[in-house]
């Protein structure tokens, strides 16, 4: 149990079974509203282990699946994946309300949501972005959001085979489709990593061109470059990061929840980088 929690419980009911919740106990640093399920920031001057703060995120932008994290203040304590046949609207809602009911946890009570923005699969970001503004408007929620390539970019620190002293550049590279690449470049500086620019669309060849011979690799577009370009696998991070997680996407929203960065659901928009090939195909017509 968080620190600062009183002992006193309340009694919520789940379907038919009655459960004990720990409440938070009252403190003149906060306003009633900011307690569980605050849609607003903790203030930066109280512990946050003082306070119980839900969160969700969601990864979408995945053409293999989706997946949801249930964050209490800046821990996973559950998770569900979905494989791309089940990322819908229709089905991730669903599956998020059994990962609240199983943790206990009322949809009310959510205090942010956090997703990934994209680059990405078209149809998984439009589907998270329009499941995350329906979730924010009937739960009061706030919305963070970040790019896939920060997602992506921020579990370096994970699978890096170096020392974290070493400062080495880094290239997160996600398949653009179309013999393309998304392509995004970065600083790892003591264990930290920095973006550097704008994420870019390129091909192999340029991507290669642009590379030192130190630069580290990272990404889902990793396996079609190296259908080309085999002598590049030696400088990749652990494959099982090169693709964005839902548990990454919290952790940068959590942080920017805190920080005052919500998104007005108005103005929460995935970011392509390019139009799709229709969207091409309509606008040379």
């Amino acid at each position: 149990m968080s620190r600062g929690l009183s002992k006193l419980a309340v009694t919520a009911t789940v379907g038919n079974l009655s459960v004990k919740r720990q409440r938070p106990k009252e403190s003149t640093a906060f306003e009633s509203s900011s307690f569980i399920g605050a849609s607003k920031p903790v203030s930066l001057n109280t512990p946050i282990d003082d306070v119980v703060c839900w969160g969700l995120a969601l990864e979408t932008s995945n053409s293999q699946g989706g997946a949801a994290c249930l964050f209490q203040n800046d821990q996973v304590v559950g998770a569900i994946d979905l494989g791309c046949e089940r990322r819908s609207a229709q089905a991730l809602i669903p599956e998020m309300k059994r990962l609240l009911r199983h943790h206990r946890i009322e949809s009310k009570e959510v205090a942010w949501l956090g997703l990934s923005l994209g680059p990405g699969s078209f149809t998984g970001l439009r589907v998270g972005i329009t499941l995350a503004k329906v979730f924010s408007y009937t739960t009061g929620a706030a919305l963070v959001g970040c790019s896939t390539v920060e997602a992506v970019a921020s579990q370096a620190h994970d699978g890096l085979p170096l020392e974290d002293s070493v400062a080495r550049d880094m290239v997160v590279i996600l398949d653009a489709q179309r013999r393309q690449f998304f392509v995004q470049r970065c600083r790892i500086v003591e264990g930290r990593v920095e973006m550097m620019g704008e994420t870019k669309v390129a091909d192999g060849e340029e991507v290669v061109r642009s590379m030192s011979t130190t630069t580290v690799l990272t990404g889902a577009g990793l396996p079609k470059l190296f259908k080309k370009w085999p002598e590049l696998e030696e400088r990749a991070l652990k494959s099982e990061k090169w693709s964005p997680s839902a548990e990454s996407v919290g952790r940068i929203g959590y942080q920017r929840w805190l920080a005052g960065q919500a998104i007005d659901p108005m103005e929460l928009k995935p970011i392509y980088i390019r139009a799709s090939a229709a969207e091409e195909a309509n606008e040379r017509q």
